[in-house]
Formats: structure tokens, C-alpha cells, sequence
């Protein structure tokens, strides 16, 4: 089921292909080589970068997603909403 997230940061394509998203419904999520965000296909990875809320406690629903390729840096831009799309495909499945 696609989760809602709203972009954070968008690296520069120099650095790497990283986008941060935070998710902006309580669900879970687990990534296969199928994943998109925004449509966009991605590494079947995630992690969290180091942030902190102005509380200054841990924000623990910011993630760190890498595009399949760096070309598609430039189709997300921080504020805008997009899926998280974690299906798999039928080859997957069998």
C-alpha cells in the first residue's frame, strides 16, 4: 500500500543520489527492487539520516531513499508530496 511523504532534500547530483522524504502517515513500509518514489525507481534500501527535531529529539520519521539513477535527481524538489510505492513485482511474488 503507498505511503504519503513529502520531500525534505534533494542532493546534489555531484554528491549522490539521495533524496530525504519524511512520511507523512503512520505506516510502515518495507522496499523490494521494485520500489518507486514518486514514480521514480530506487534502491531496495533505506536508511535514516542524523536529524533532530527542534526539541532536540531524535526525528525518527525523516528517511533516506537512493535513486536508481541520478538523472532523476531533478524530478523531486523539496515541499512536494509523493508516494512510496513498495510493491513487487509478480516475478517477486513466485
Amino acid at each position: 500500500m503507498p505511503v504519503r511523504m513529502r520531500i525534505e532534500y534533494v542532493s546534489p547530483e555531484r554528491v549522490g543520489r539521495y533524496v530525504f522524504a519524511r512520511r507523512l502517515e503512520d505506516k510502515g513500509f518495507t522496499l523490494t527492487s521494485s520500489a518507486r518514489l514518486g514514480g521514480v525507481a530506487i534502491e531496495p534500501v533505506v536508511s535514516q539520516p542524523r536529524a533532530l527535531k527542534k526539541d532536540g529529539s531524535v526525528e525518527l520519521e525523516i528517511f533516506t531513499f537512493v535513486l536508481k539513477s541520478a538523472d532523476d535527481l531533478s524530478k523531486f524538489s523539496p515541499g512536494s508530496e509523493v508516494l512510496l510505492d513498495e510493491r513487487s513485482t509478480d516475478e517477486e511474488k513466485a
